[in-house]
């Protein structure tokens, strides 16, 4: 999180954050590391982008799946909150230890990432993984 409060404060947003750009540079706890930069932009650029293969699904903001994929995309309009979602998403996963959409087709996952934020907590509260982890809500 402090990665991203820094990239963010400097107008940069990562586009690629998962579990697997997070990467420990030693056996200290505090030498976690955000790696992969690939997809990363500078908001203030107003250059054209692809989003049809920008990220990983799993980790993808309901903005980039909702974008019009026949219409050119702007980098501003690629904003740092689909960090904060993808974040959100490895917080998750650390904490129930699986992704918060274990459906096993693409179109499923995207109807999930993309319906609302009820249709969502209805879908994970119904889960036999978070009942399992969650006996008492």
């Amino acid at each position: 999180m402090r990665a991203l409060s820094y990239l963010h404060g400097r107008g940069i947003t990562h586009a690629d954050i998962k579990l697997e750009n997070c990467l420990f540079a030693s056996d200290r706890l505090d030498s976690l590391r955000l790696v992969d930069f690939g997809l990363s932009f500078n908001i203030k650029d107003h250059r054209e982008v692809s989003v049809g293969s920008r990220g990983t699904l799993s980790y993808m903001a309901p903005e980039l799946l909702l974008l019009n994929r026949s219409q050119p995309v702007y980098v501003a309009e690629l904003l740092p909150q689909v960090d904060v979602w993808s974040a959100g998403v490895i917080l998750f996963i650390l904490t129930c230890g699986h992704f918060p959409f274990l459906e096993t087709t693409h179109d499923e996952v995207v109807r999930l990432i993309t319906s609302s934020e009820q249709q969502i907590h209805q879908h994970l509260a119904s889960s036999r993984n978070w009942s399992a982890l969650h006996p008492l809500l």
